[in-house]
């Protein structure tokens, strides 16, 4: 198993930056790799979708952690990895504090990749950050419903 942890401060209020980033219709704005959503069932916990991401090929996500505002988590499985990935939120003065943590289990080919994927875990997160913090801190992007 691998693990990585990254954090940003987003200037803005928690309830936004979670809807934003726990709605999977939502990361098609802001998450570049994230393509092609299909929903296989509805809700929060337990909701199910799939998405396409360059290079690493379709994935199918599973919400298993739903605390609304707090936190969120959800496994994912593909060809090469099943993953475990959390979303943490916590307001601080004028915004959001998010931290992600990822964890991925290597399977088939991905064991070739082995050595490389808490860099790649890394970077990951980092994009994943910078993504939704440019994202939310644009005052020109589209309000954000709850989602659910």
């Amino acid at each position: 198993m691998v693990t990585a942890t990254e954090s940003i401060f987003i200037k803005a209020p928690c309830h936004l930056v979670f809807n934003t980033a726990a709605n999977p219709h939502k990361q098609l704005l802001w998450d570049k790799a994230f393509k092609d959503l299909e929903t296989l069932t509805p809700g929060n916990t337990g909701l199910r979708y799939s998405c396409y991401i360059p290079w690493m090929g379709r994935m199918v996500y599973e919400i298993v952690e739903y605390k609304a505002y707090e936190s969120f988590a959800h496994r994912s499985v593909m060809a090469i990895n099943r993953g475990f990935h959390r979303f943490e939120f916590s307001p601080k003065d004028d915004g959001t504090l998010v931290t992600q943590t990822m964890q991925l289990w290597p399977r088939g080919l991905g064991y070739l990749l082995y050595p490389f994927m808490g860099s790649m875990l890394r970077k990951k997160l980092t994009a994943l950050n910078s993504g939704l913090k440019t994202f939310l801190e644009n005052p020109a992007h589209e309000p954000v419903k709850q989602y659910g």
